[in-house]
């Protein structure tokens, strides 16, 4: 009975200060554990209203640590992938919009003006229940997207899974979201590779301002290609974080962007 008394007043897990650890606490807690999610949700959130949404991307943009095989919790190594040739930025965003419409873009199964506009074919089909998620009568949502990706270096085609947590943080609801890419996916003609592709999307409330989302995306992932150093595949990949943030304020207001939401390209 002592033992049971000890363990009801468990205290909560602490999260790490540091944004780097913390992003690599996130991610590897994903599925196991919820209180450990709820911990660190705040110490993000402090860390995204230190700077402002009006800086130049490059200001906001953080060089994380690399995600290790310990680190991935329930997420898959991509096979043959290394970690140490990972290029792993994030960028930390202010959205303009509320949180209900992000938990409505989760669950849009066309990402097309949701994703960066690289990203000309993004469809999504839902392992888990989207419905119940949507309504919040159930706390966790999977999937698995088809991608075809046109960017200046390369065209690929590819497939990548992303699972989204409801998480209660102090009476309000945060989205926690962790994907991967479950293959290398060569480019059209193969003269480029994406060995590996691990995301972590974090969103909560504005604490001051409910109608503002406050948002942090990061993704480790590595491409072998003659002519594109990691210095300049960093900036690919903050540059691309950023346009989807827009991209997706855009569309809850209504703005559609320049790829056609309808347009089915053919996959050889």
């Amino acid at each position: 009975m002592f033992l049971l008394s000890l363990l009801a007043c468990e205290p909560p897990p602490e999260a790490p200060e540091d944004l780097s650890e913390l992003a690599l606490y996130l991610f590897e807690n994903f599925d196991t554990d919820l209180d450990a999610l709820a911990a660190g949700v705040p110490v993000m959130q402090d860390f995204i209203l230190a700077v402002d949404p009006e800086w130049d991307v490059e200001l906001r943009a953080v060089t994380l640590p690399s995600l290790q095989p310990a680190d991935l919790g329930g997420a898959p190594e991509t096979p043959g992938a290394d970690a140490d040739l990972q290029v792993p930025v994030a960028v930390l965003w202010t959205s303009r919009q509320a949180m209900e419409p992000h938990f409505d873009l989760n669950v849009d199964p066309n990402q097309i003006c949701i994703d960066s506009s690289s990203s000309v074919y993004h469809r999504r089909t839902f392992i888990s229940d989207p419905d119940c998620f949507e309504d919040g009568s159930c706390k966790s949502l999977q999937t698995v997207a088809e991608i075809r990706r046109e960017e200046a270096i390369a065209d690929f085609w590819y497939e990548y899974y992303t699972d989204v947590r409801r998480i209660d943080v102090d009476g309000q609801e945060a989205l926690v979201s962790r994907g991967w890419l479950p293959e290398a996916a060569p480019s059209d003609g193969g003269d480029a590779v994406f060995h590996q592709s691990y995301m972590l999307d974090v969103r909560m409330a504005h604490p001051d301002d409910a109608s503002q989302t406050l948002r942090f995306y990061g993704i480790w992932s590595s491409l072998e290609m003659v002519g594109v150093s990691d210095d300049l595949f960093s900036i690919l990949l903050r540059n691309g974080i950023q346009d989807s943030y827009e991209l997706a304020d855009d569309f809850v207001d209504g703005i559609l962007c320049e790829n056609d939401r309808d347009h089915e390209p053919e996959r050889e």
